[in-house]
């Protein structure tokens, strides 16, 4: 058995090497990520439960996964584009394709814990129901300047039919 805490050190960096584009991603929008296997890591199939930090007045875009998705509110909160607060020991759950957000976090920051039903399953999709402001992100980072930032910008878009 293993434990870790949000404190210790690295453990914002924990996750397989094959997501540390995920990772870039995350602390490119201003959030850590940190990404755990519940089985073998390579496998799609494989669920995962990854913890997301975000800071105080972050605004989380809209946007959509291919698998199952719940969420739990483990500190502080957030509040929905309709108005609602949520708060530590709120939980959310999505099905494929279901949009959610955006949220809006308040001013004390937030923490959740995201577990996807599967790997294959829990990189954002970005289509024309998502928010523009991703995808003219991922635009952004195509032309930037770090070959790193732009295969995470490709990565992320691989599939979404999408033009850069």
């Amino acid at each position: 058995m293993t434990y870790h805490h949000i404190d210790d050190e690295g453990f914002w960096e924990h996750g397989p090497e094959s997501l540390d584009y995920q990772r870039l991603m995350a602390e490119l929008i201003g959030v850590q990520l940190a990404r755990f296997p519940l089985g073998p890591a390579e496998d799609g199939e494989t669920p995962f439960a990854s913890v997301l930090k975000m800071p105080p007045g972050y605004e989380l875009w809209r946007h959509k996964h291919d698998c199952y998705r719940f969420e739990a509110i483990i500190m502080g909160s957030l509040t929905t584009g309709d108005g609602q607060v949520l708060t530590a020991g709120h939980v959310m759950q999505t099905v494929p394709h279901e949009l959610y957000g955006p949220y809006f976090v308040g001013e004390e920051g937030c923490i959740t814990v995201e577990i996807f039903s599967r790997r294959a399953g829990m990189p954002t999709i970005i289509d024309e129901t998502t928010d523009p402001r991703a995808v003219d992100f991922l635009r952004d980072l195509m032309n930037d300047s770090d070959p790193e930032r732009q295969d995470a910008a490709r990565i992320s878009m691989e599939g979404s039919g999408i033009e850069l």
